[in-house]
Parts: structure tokens; sequence; C-alpha cells
């Protein structure tokens, strides 16, 4: 058994330092209204399943102003231990105690939870029960209510898988169909795989005549033609003028000038050479050189007649056309094949949502009508739509205060519900702000009921209201 016995908030929304003791049984908080009711539950709900327990994030929850730490203490008693879970806001860290069994860690604590209470993504759903869930359930139209019970009841789940099954596309020839048209498809294709040997030797002389094309490149051949011209008279200026710069003589070997220098000459030697390593390296950059000899030419051309090159094209293009068809209808035999799975997925899922779902609903409302035969109605009937009738009325012409009162009802069923579905032990049960809109007669069947036969349901029942008992 799980028994709350002190919550500590501190600095924790309009909570500065706050004490609230629990006994066994029912207990009552009575606070004004804007005086934390809900943030004392949302307090409850954080310390034992953390952030995911709370809508907004946790720097929402830091009382405004505060200087000192913010964090949630719960004492409870799980078992024959006592526990202990601390958890901070600001700074943000957590500590369990439990016996001899400490933790520090908020991945172990999330795990310690699990396994001895309850998962904590339930926490929310099961031990804390808030005004604005009620509310829903009461104001909501029916398409919104559907949705949030199915969400209670962790039902939206297999929901979501079955909307994430994409409806099947209908096709307009079946299966078999698309399976005989690709058969037929691969014995042309396998038809026109059998080349007619007399376009062979065509094929060769084209495949020649390709390469040889792609080997040749005027342009590169008309700049080494180029280069090599011109590398050709560098080399022999640069022997004139290695020979010149050996002449021991007044006027220059080369012009005859008077204004002979030798140096002059071995500068101009060396710029000549450095001229020819440049264009030496263009030379090698360019493609190798592709010599084709005249007769090459002339015994592939000829037997390249037009009429055989044309029906070897038409050839090529009706089996690419084949092989497109072809994998087209592999694609749409995948298609088909897919679309039969998932119909038969969607229909496994319906099957499966209709098996858990209509026990579910079942036993919330009987237990519902149980609540409720303690107070002023007889029967509650919720359908498959989840639709809800009272005593064979629609929901929707209760007065407001009827409608919170079955609704507040039908809320604390569904927390049972989820205890007993995950096997927790016996929890408490916190619900918020109970009775703002309820008459003098539906308050006191309702306190009635949760002072009376909801504790043997539940280790405890803590309600907050603005009203007393």
């Amino acid at each position: 058994m799980f028994l709350i016995e002190l919550v500590t908030l501190t600095n924790f929304k309009c909570y500065s330092q706050s004490k609230y003791e629990f006994n066994p049984g029912f207990n009552l908080v009575v606070l004004p209204n804007g005086g934390g009711k809900t943030t004392l539950v949302e307090g409850v709900a954080y310390s034992l399943a953390g952030s995911g327990a709370i809508p907004g994030t946790v720097s929402d929850y830091v009382r405004e102003g505060s200087l000192g730490s913010s964090y949630v203490t719960m004492k409870a008693q799980l078992g024959q231990k006592q526990l202990v879970i601390k958890r901070g806001l600001s700074p943000r860290n957590s500590s369990l105690k439990w016996g001899r069994t400490s933790m520090t860690k908020v991945t172990e604590i999330q795990r310690f939870v699990k396994d001895h209470i309850m998962p904590p993504q339930l926490v929310r759903t099961t031990i804390c029960c808030f005004q604005r869930e009620a509310a829903l359930i009461a104001r909501a139209d029916m398409n919104t209510r559907r949705k949030f019970i199915m969400a209670l009841l962790r039902l939206d789940v297999i929901e979501r898988a079955l909307k994430s099954l994409s409806s099947p596309t209908p096709y307009s020839s079946s299966l078999r169909a698309l399976e005989d048209q690709l058969e037929d498809c691969r014995k042309d294709l396998q038809k026109l795989e059998e080349v007619d040997d007399s376009l062979e030797p065509v094929l060769r002389r084209q495949i020649e005549l390709l390469r040889l094309k792609k080997a040749y490149d005027p342009a590169a051949a008309q700049r080494r033609a180029q280069l090599q011209e011109q590398l050709s008279m560098l080399r022999t200026l640069y022997q004139l003028q290695q020979m010149a710069s050996n002449v021991d003589s007044p006027h220059c070997p080369l012009c005859g000038s008077t204004t002979y220098s030798r140096n002059h000459i071995i500068e101009r030697a060396n710029e000549t050479y450095q001229q020819m390593l440049s264009l030496d390296a263009e030379l090698k950059s360019l493609p190798p050189a592709y010599t084709v000899s005249p007769e090459a030419f002339s015994d592939l051309i000829p037997d390249l007649e037009e009429d055989v090159c044309r029906q070897y094209l038409d050839l090529i293009t009706q089996k690419r056309v084949k092989k497109h068809t072809l994998e087209n209808l592999k694609e749409a035999i995948e298609r088909a094949r897919s679309a039969r799975t998932t119909q038969q997925a969607r229909k496994v899922l319906r099957d499966f949502l209709m098996w858990m779902s209509t026990p579910l609903i079942n036993f919330l409302s009987a237990y519902t009508t149980n609540i409720l035969k303690a107070g002023v109605f007889d029967s509650f009937e919720l359908d498959e739509a989840f639709n809800i009738k009272v005593d064979g009325k629609d929901f929707n012409l209760l007065s407001t205060g009827q409608q919170d009162y079955v609704a507040t009802a039908f809320r604390v069923t569904v927390s049972y519900l989820l205890s007993l579905l995950y096997g927790c032990p016996r929890t408490p049960l916190l619900l918020d702000s109970v009775g703002d809109s309820l008459d003098e007669v539906h308050y006191s069947a309702l306190m009635d009921y949760l002072s009376g036969g909801a504790t043997k349901l539940f280790s405890q029942v803590i309600v907050t209201s603005h009203r007393s008992a």
C-alpha cells in the first residue's frame, strides 16, 4: 500500500513554505479560490513523476521573486518502509530514500516509481485528478470528450497506430491482373534480348566509332601542335643563347651589337628555359594523342547502312520502354500487396481496439453507476462512441452542477480502473477543486461517497475545495 503522509512545498508557485499532513482515509483541504488547491495536487504529481507530470516548464513553477531553493518533498508509507522523495526545481536535483535504499539520479528514481508504485506517466491520470479534467468531460463536445477519455485509458496509442496506417489506395486492376501483365512484359523483354545476328556487327561498329570519336579531340590536337611548334623554336633559341654565352668577344655573336654583355645573354637563356618548362608541362596535361588511320574509318563506315542502324535504334527504344514498363508493374504489384497487408493490419487493430475498449467501457459504466446510486442518480451508460447517458437522459441535457457531479464520479472510476489495469498497489486519490459548481445536494452526495465508499478503493482520498464538508 502507498500512503502519503506529508507534502512540503518550498518556493513552489504560490507557496513560499507550506506543509500538508495527510491521514489514511478521507482528507479534506479547504482553501479559498486562488489559494493553491491545484498547485498542491500538482506538487504531489511533480514529487512522484517529475517534470512530465506538470504542464509547462519547470521554471514556470518556481515561485516568482524567490531567492532560495525551490523544491517539493513528499514523505509517504510504501509497504512497511517510509519513502522520502525530494524533487528540486531550482536547482534541479532529486533524491529518494526508502529504508536503506537511496538514489540521486533521476532515471533511477523514475524506475523506482515505475517498479514500486506505477509508471510515472500515469501519475497525472491515476493518482491526481484535476478540476479541468472533470470540466472537460462535462462541457466538451462529443469528439473532444472521446479523445480525452481515450487518452485517459491509454487507448489513444492504438488509435494513433491505426491512423498511421494510411488508407489503402484503390487500384483499377486486381493483384492477379497485375501479376499477369508482369509475366507478359517479361516474355516480351526476353524476346527483345535475343538480338538478331545481323544486328550484332552493327552494334560492334557503332561502339568502335563512338570510342574513336570520344578519343579524338580536335581542340586538344590543335593545341598540341601549337605547343610543339613553340617548344621547338624555344629549344633552338636556347641552344643559340648557350653558345653565345661561351664566346669571348667585344661584339654580340648573335646580333653584332657592341654593347655586348655576357651576363645579359645568360639571363635571357634562363628566361627561355623557364618558358620551355611551362610549355612542356602544358603539353603533358593534354589528353594523349590518338591517331586513327584512314583505313580504320574505311573499314567501319561502309557497312553501317541507314536502315540497319535505324532498326537497331528501334530495338534499343523498345527494350527501354519494356524495361520501364516492367519496373512500373513491379512497383504497382508491391503497392497492391502493401495495400492488402495494410488493410489486414487495420482490421486487426480495429478488432483489437474493440476487444480492449468494450470491457473497459462496461467496467466504467458499472462502477460509475455504483457511485451515482449512492447519490441522486440510478444509472450511467457509456457507449462505444463515448456518448454518455444518465438515467436514460442525454448527458448534455443535465444541468451544469449535475454534469460536474457525474464527471467527477466518472473520473474517480477511471483512476480506479487504471490502478487495476497496471497492477498498482492501493494508491491515494487526489481530487482538485471539488464542488465549485455543485449545489448542496450533489456536493453532499459526492462527499459522502468520497469519505465512505472511495476509501475502500484507494489507500486515502485527498480532496481540495473551497467548501467545507
